[in-house]
C-alpha cells in the first residue's frame, strides 16, 4: 500500500465517523420537531 492509499483510507474512516456523529443530533432534532408538531396540533384542537 502506498502512502496515498493509507491517507485515503484514513480520510474515509474519519468521514464515516463524522457522519455517524452527525446522525445523533439530527435524529434528536427530528424527534423535537415531531413533538412540536404534536403540541401545535393539540393547541389547535383546544382553540376550536
Amino acid at each position: 500500500m502506498t502512502a496515498g492509499e493509507v491517507a485515503g483510507l484514513i480520510a474515509a474512516g474519519a468521514f464515516a465517523v463524522l457522519v455517524l456523529l452527525a446522525a445523533v443530533p439530527l435524529l434528536k432534532l427530528g424527534r423535537l420537531l415531531d413533538e412540536a408538531r404534536f403540541t401545535l396540533h393539540d393547541l389547535g384542537k383546544d382553540v376550536e
